[in-house]
């Protein structure tokens, strides 16, 4: 923060931060973001003060540029909003502003697959994150034992659910600075995998990551086992060689239990991979 503060005395331009979401001014009380949790927060502020300042940069071009230079359909509606936003006196200690619905549509249907997402498949149930640092694996595992909770309350079941983790960072990410914060979330079983999806690796699959070797991130995998085990020890850990050969494992778990929470996190190649066998038409 304070390097970009010093830049922007250098380059003679605004230096602003983004206020708290509860000082906006909101349509309706019961907003619901697209993509979830606390730590959203500030990206929403952001996302928010971003669209304000290209709508209002935007007009001075005339609303005509404005139409051309989007494919938007609502762009006609977010013209309407700019002489509010304009109208509402930009102050440098004060950004927060009275937010159009329009915006507030925008931010409900806004949707980031494998972050903070929750997929039901059969009796598992995904929880999918693709956090990959410290400070972002702390938001994931607050974010997944409350909701594994809520789930758990939801279902009214005799039996408390087999809590999985599904783990795997890539590149020269330390895994001893990630899993401890995985700790307390109740895993019963850890099973760790390359990002690659299958024992053979397709090169011309968009899924296929190239920045590490196979046998580089199998050698990761069986460290992060013996690092589990001395955060868990009395729990089962467990290294496969691909996310189909962990998925084929976590399927047999499913067979053998009334109900999974599977926690898939540390990568976003490994989220994707996941996603790519349980739900392949996502994109759709």
């Amino acid at each position: 923060m304070k390097v970009i503060q010093e830049r922007s005395v250098e380059r003679n331009c605004p230096f602003l931060v983004v206020p708290e979401i509860n000082e906006y001014v909101w349509p309706k009380s019961d907003v619901r973001f697209g993509i979830p949790g606390k730590h959203q927060m500030s990206n929403v502020s952001l996302a928010l003060q971003i669209a304000r300042f290209w709508l209002m940069r935007s007009s001075k071009l005339g609303k005509n540029w404005l139409m051309r230079s989007s494919k938007l359909d609502s762009c006609s509606i977010l013209t309407n909003h700019i002489a509010d936003l304009k109208g509402q006196a930009l102050n440098h200690n004060r950004l927060a502003y009275k937010v159009p619905e329009v915006f507030v549509e925008a931010l409900e249907k806004c949707a980031w697959p494998g972050r903070s997402q929750i997929l039901r498949e059969g009796n598992i149930s995904y929880f999918l994150d693709g956090a990959h640092t410290p400070k972002s694996l702390q938001y994931c595992a607050d974010w997944f034992m409350e909701n594994s909770a809520r789930l758990e309350k939801s279902e009214f079941r005799s039996a408390c659910p087999l809590k999985v983790l599904i783990f795997h960072c890539s590149g020269d990410r330390d895994s001893a600075t990630l899993l401890p914060f995985l700790k307390d979330c109740g895993i019963d079983v850890a099973l760790f995998t390359p990002s690659r999806l299958k024992a053979v690796s397709d090169k011309h699959m968009d899924n296929t990551n190239f920045n590490q070797s196979e046998n580089a991130e199998m050698k990761k995998c069986l460290v992060d086992v013996e690092k589990w085990n001395d955060i868990a020890p009395n729990k089962q850990a467990l290294a496969f060689s691909c996310i189909e050969e962990t998925l084929s494992h976590l399927k047999q778990l499913a067979n053998n239990n009334s109900e999974l929470h599977v926690l898939v996190t540390g990568s976003l190649h490994l989220v994707g991979g996941v996603l790519f066998f349980e739900k392949p038409n996502i994109a759709d």
